[in-house]
């Protein structure tokens, strides 16, 4: 389950920005505010863990899901974290990197079986 800020115009762009990267595509909900977003993904869906590029929407998840995964992105370099990062916070820098370090897991049979693949990282849409 995917849920972004971006319009819902956006929709067919995102799916394929996720399918590009190897990302599972099929359940995205757009068009939310940050605060909505915040709310479903604590409220309803109860993640292991979240993706989030927005700086804002990370730390608000911190200490409220086990694991936000903070893809580096030019706009969020400079906005991301005090040092040291909120608990439960990690950057990371490719898709392919987090891949690695999912694989050292525990976890790693459910994680990565959620239809996760190789491709390449692909900019964002």
């Amino acid at each position: 389950m995917f849920a972004s800020c971006r319009p819902h115009a956006a929709l067919a762009g995102t799916q394929r920005w996720l399918r590009a990267n190897g990302l599972p595509a099929g359940s995205v909900i757009t068009g939310l505010s940050r605060e909505g977003k915040i709310r479903l993904v604590v409220e309803d869906f109860q993640p292991a863990m979240v993706f989030e590029g927005d700086p804002v929407i990370a730390v608000a998840l911190a200490g409220r899901v086990p694991a936000v995964w903070v893809k580096d992105w030019p706009y969020n370099r400079r906005l991301v974290f005090q040092s040291p990062p909120p608990p439960g916070v990690l950057r990371f820098h490719s898709w392919r990197e987090w891949r690695m370090a999912a694989m050292d897991s525990p976890d790693a049979d459910q994680i990565l079986g959620m239809g996760w693949n190789d491709a390449e990282d692909v900019g964002h849409s």
